[in-house]
């Protein structure tokens, strides 16, 4: 079973790598998007980069959790796979001359499956901050959480080799994480192959081999 990442395009990145929208929005609004599916009342709003230009997926920075800024054609795609746990907010973005684009919404991705890994057959590296300090095996992510807590935020787990196991959801599941070992978003070669046939612009797609079943 192959795997791939999706990411921002760094094709249409601006300048010194700028992206294609930013937020004016109030910062506690875009904080209560690190994390689940906060109530949001109103769209949330971006403006267009003065060099930007439009594409399927435009690049933001303003959100830290995982998903993406997408319009229409993309989320017609999506509807065909299965995603992860996920939620839709309504977006206005700015254009250059002024003019109100509707047809994006912010995909906020959430759910996480790690309880799904064969902790016995998995491999880790153990980090401080952004150094590896070297491979480690662990016992459960109950284990890695006791060690978050212990040793403070500097800590941290990245996977070398993940194997799931047998039965688990992902192997079924088009786009998807395992935070905290895979910060990346990960989708199947079926979408993969669906996202490239589509001609839909904005995304980078590189193969991940660092899960298997």
């Amino acid at each position: 079973m192959r795997l791939y990442t999706l990411s921002y395009s760094s094709k249409f990145m601006i300048g010194n790598g700028d992206m294609q929208a930013f937020s004016p929005m109030d910062n506690d609004i875009i904080k209560s998007l690190t994390k689940g599916f906060p109530t949001i009342n109103s769209s949330l709003i971006f403006e267009l980069h003065k060099k930007a230009k439009l594409t399927n997926c435009l690049s933001q920075g303003a959100i830290a959790s995982g998903g993406f800024l997408v319009d229409k054609k993309i989320i017609d795609l999506f509807e065909n796979f299965k995603l992860i746990k996920h939620k839709y907010y309504s977006v206005e973005i700015l254009g250059k001359k002024g003019e109100i684009i509707n047809d994006y919404k912010w995909l906020q991705i959430e759910e996480n499956l790690v309880e799904e890994i064969n902790y016995e057959k998995s491999v880790f590296y153990e980090t401080d901050g952004v150094s590896i300090i070297g491979e480690r095996k662990i016992d459960s992510f109950n284990w890695y959480k006791e060690k978050k807590d212990e040793k403070g935020w500097k800590f941290g787990m990245r996977a070398k080799s993940i194997v799931m196991q047998e039965g688990s959801k992902l192997s079924k599941i088009d786009l998807f994480r395992l935070l905290p070992f895979v910060h990346e978003i990960i989708i199947s070669e079926k979408l993969k192959n669906a996202i490239e046939r589509s001609g839909i612009t904005g995304f980078d797609i590189e193969e991940y081999n660092k899960i298997s079943w």
